[in-house]
């Protein structure tokens, strides 16, 4: 990953912390990073590129302290990596509310779900991101997988931070498979979930970083290791996508309509989906629907997507968050342009089949509404399952705007390709020629699990390591 300079942040925190609020310990942190360190090294806001890693409260402090010193920031390039962060509080802060009512810790009460604090920050911050200029603000948000309390044998609690709750303001989240509320942030290897997640995040948004203190540069191999091994395409990709029937069979179907791709989860679907967006010169939005699931679900989608807009600049922090402004923005945007809206991760389960079923009819309707008028809207979606069409729907009409695609798991000669395409440009990598010809059909279909197993056998030295016993790790990481 890039390097850079790095310091650690803190603010007082203790059961017995009294009225010391989160404005408090915002405070104390703002005035920490405005001041030299005992070493005599410059203050972490001097710099041009600004990088905050948040576990916890500390995003909640973090974003506070941002909102209310926005002027400090002006200028300047600002990373926020927010880890198992409760920007709508937490359950375990509520089941617990009396403890925190007893030692009159504020802090306590405020990290409830629904506290005053926390939706008035969560309002004010929604907006911060609004008025934020392109490509100043960048922003990731990393899910804890289980609960602190998990025994193989038993059921699952509920995970002390929400999908919900710490899912809320960027379009680049995820689940870090294997973690609770503290491995998330405790990264045994450079193979972990939450390491990997924060240096593909550094290197698409700060490629030029460096460690002030280290003059070294970083071999071009390490520079470009991230970009041949990508997870979410960009422009810079390309050269290392491997094209497939399947990008022909979707710039086909969404040159004429919108379509939903489901597939197996691995199987490069956003990617797919992201690559004909950016390639089409549409004007593109990304949304993402995995904390969609619940009760009201149409309300939900409808919530998501507007908050969405909103960060993106395309409608008021202040608008109702509605069907008729929902149909309303995405028309006034189609007016003068092509919009492709890029909804991912919807949950289709057994469990969470109505947000499907709610989606395709929400589609339906913004579709009959944006053609109405200028050049029409286009939906691509990615979900694992294609969905059940509810029985009211008109589904002739329906299917003359979108076609649902299938996208089966990669052949053994397209994984192949893919490995040429990854030794071709990274020649650190070196296999047996026997290793070699057999990871394909090794790999289950799926090009996620090849890539893994390069950024694994990349982080454990690549030379070092025995590609087989890698290769192993990998299978187990990824298909317990």
């Amino acid at each position: 990953m890039p390097r850079a300079s790095i310091f650690l942040g803190g603010y007082y925190t203790s059961m017995v912390s009294g009225d010391y609020s989160i404005r408090d310990c915002s405070k104390e942190l703002f005035g920490a990073i405005n001041r030299e360190d005992e070493l005599g090294r410059r203050a972490p806001s001097s710099f041009r590129n600004i990088v905050f890693v948040c576990h916890s409260l500390g995003g909640i402090v973090t974003r506070y302290l941002l909102e209310s010193n926005r002027d400090a920031f002006a200028g300047k390039k600002v990373g926020l990596c927010l880890m198992a962060s409760p920007s709508l509080g937490s359950d375990y802060a509520t089941t617990f509310a009396g403890v925190a009512r007893f030692y009159k810790n504020k802090v306590g009460k405020d990290l409830r779900a629904g506290s005053t604090l926390l939706e008035d920050l969560d309002d004010r911050f929604v907006q911060f991101l609004a008025e934020q200029e392109p490509r100043t603000f960048f922003g990731v948000e990393a899910i804890e997988h289980h609960s602190m309390f998990l025994i193989p044998i038993l059921p699952d609690f509920k995970p002390i931070v929400s999908k919900e709750s710490a899912a809320r303001y960027f379009s680049i989240r995820a689940v870090m498979p294997g973690t609770n509320h503290s491995t998330i942030v405790k990264p045994d290897s450079t193979s972990h979930p939450s390491h990997l997640f924060f240096v593909d995040f550094m290197t698409k948004n700060f490629p030029s970083s460096r460690r002030t203190s280290d003059p070294v540069d970083v071999p071009a191999e390490h520079q470009s290791k991230a970009i041949v091994l990508f997870d979410a395409y960009d422009g810079v990709s390309e050269k290392y996508y491997l094209v497939r029937e399947i990008d022909d069979v979707i710039e086909r179907s969404a040159s004429l309509r919108s379509i939903w791709l489901s597939g197996t989860s691995g199987m490069g679907k956003t990617c797919s989906l992201r690559r004909y967006a950016a390639r089409s010169g549409a004007t593109q939005i990304d949304i993402c629907l995995a904390q969609c699931a619940g009760h009201d679900p149409k309300d939900l989608l409808v919530k998501e997507m507007l908050d969405t807009l909103v960060q993106l600049g395309h409608a008021n922090p202040s608008i109702s968050r509605t069907y008729s402004n929902l149909a309303a923005v995405l028309s006034t945007i189609a007016k003068d342009t092509t919009v492709i809206v890029v909804l991912d991760e919807v949950p289709t389960s057994e469990v969470d089949h109505e947000v499907a079923s709610e989606l395709v009819c929400l589609i339906y309707e913004l579709l009959v509404t944006t053609g109405a008028r200028g050049k029409r809207a286009k939906f691509i979606v990615s979900s694992l399952a294609e969905p059940t069409l509810p029985s009211n729907l008109n589904t002739y009409k329906f299917h003359e705007l979108v076609q649902f695609v299938k996208l089966d798991d990669w052949s053994d000669g397209d994984l192949a390709a893919l490995t040429s395409i990854i030794l071709g440009a990274l020649p650190h990598f070196q296999l047996s020629e026997h290793f070699q010809a057999q990871l394909p059909s090794r790999c289950l279909g799926s090009p996620r699990l090849l890539k893994t197993f390069f950024r694994n056998l990349w982080a454990r030295g690549c030379l070092d390591s025995d590609p087989e016993v890698v290769l192993q790790d990998t299978l187990a990481q990824l298909t317990y």
